[in-house]
């Protein structure tokens, strides 16, 4: 089996808001980014740091222990999944409102949960020697991916079709699983990665198959390219009125655009980096920017900015719940743990003072 550190290799390329450890567990499927991740070594301590390529500007973000923790998000009933390491191993948790189960069970690493709208969980393990994709019912667990490369990303679909990347064609390609069979959907030979749904079926994902990173938009029979730059465009990410959120560095730093399916506007509009969009289904949008000097949550509500964090300290990944409740994570209480914002008020729900916890993910249909 091969353990999350030892994949992290010294140098390792993603996208900056899918933080350290998903690069550990992705590594093996992405391609370069402009942002590169790296490791620093200070005495007994392994620091995680992310560096923009042509800027050279670095950013600490604490040391290997503070990210042992996987991607997380929210149910449609209101439970919050997220992967940590709080048992000596990354495993996969669901907190209900109350108290936390631990659903994977197994001493391999599990990771990435993504919820579907009828209330399964997608997640990826290698317990079986790779890298697979795991569906848990509620009550069993089911290999989907069956294959021995590498599986990951696992997105869902509002009517339960799932997709994830692949390199069992040999390079990394977008599948989809419709409950008994695969299609390939990408269908080319440069890297495709990184899915995501909107409420209608088209599916928006990332490819470098014009030379550099673009968004491409699939609906069912066509691709289009919506980003249509020679810059770098990465991590769409749907609102429930069809427009697509992504970061991009066209004018010349990281900022969020928005594409209403005819034009493109920055709405971020600053010099610092902006990225990790997540829309909420009002239409609001949460993301994460260090305009004041770290990393806090910013809310735009259409015309107004707020700073909804209000913190020295890094916060980071923003998911919404179909409630609209926001979680994200913060090291404000001296370790990385997942906090709540319910419009008022935050709370610390996962209360684990000697371990990290990162990237929760609701059920939302």
């Amino acid at each position: 089996m091969i353990k999350p550190l030892t994949r992290l290799t010294l140098t390792l390329t993603i996208a900056f808001t899918l933080l350290i450890y998903a690069a550990s567990l992705l590594g093996q499927i992405l391609p370069p980014s402009p942002i590169s991740a790296y490791l620093s070594f200070h005495d007994t301590e392994v620091n995680i740091q992310v560096m923009e390529s042509r800027t050279h500007q670095a950013i600490d973000l604490g040391t290997i222990s503070e990210f042992t923790e996987g991607l997380f998000g929210w149910s449609a009933d209101g439970r919050l999944a997220f992967s940590s390491h709080r048992d000596g191993n990354q495993e996969i948790y669901v907190w209900d409102g109350t108290s936390l189960t631990n659903i994977s069970q197994n001493p391999a690493s599990d990771e990435m949960p993504a919820w579907s709208a009828d209330g399964r969980l997608a997640f990826v393990s290698d317990r079986d020697g790779n890298l697979e994709i795991y569906i848990w019912d509620g009550t069993s667990l089911t290999n989907i991916s069956q294959n021995p490369t590498e599986d990951a990303s696992p997105a869902w679909s509002a009517d339960g079709r799932l997709t994830f990347t692949s390199k069992r064609d040999g390079n990394p390609e977008i599948y989809m699983w419709d409950g008994t069979a695969l299609t390939n959907l990408s269908q080319n030979r440069s890297i495709d990665v990184y899915s995501i749904w909107s409420a209608d079926g088209r599916l928006a994902f990332r490819s470098n198959r014009d030379a550099n990173w673009e968004i491409y938009l699939w609906d069912g029979s066509s691709l289009t390219n919506i980003s249509q730059n020679g810059a770098t465009d990465d991590l769409p990410t749907w609102s429930a009125d069809g427009r697509l959120a992504f970061i991009s560095d066209r004018d010349g730093n990281w900022e969020i655009y928005i594409w209403d399916k005819t034009t493109l506007t920055n709405i971020s509009q600053n010099a610092a980096f902006d990225g990790s969009p997540v829309w909420s289904t009002d239409g609001r949008l949460a993301f994460m920017s260090t305009r004041n000097g770290n990393n806090e949550i910013y809310l735009w509500d259409s015309t107004s900015l707020t700073n909804i964090s209000q913190s020295i300290f890094q916060d980071g990944l923003p998911t919404w719940s179909a409630d609209g409740r926001l979680a994200f994570v913060s090291d404000r209480d001296g370790n990385s743990e997942i906090y709540l914002w319910d419009g008022i008020s935050l709370t610390n729900i996962t209360q684990t003072p000697n371990q990290h916890e990162s990237a929760p993910t609701w059920w939302s249909p």
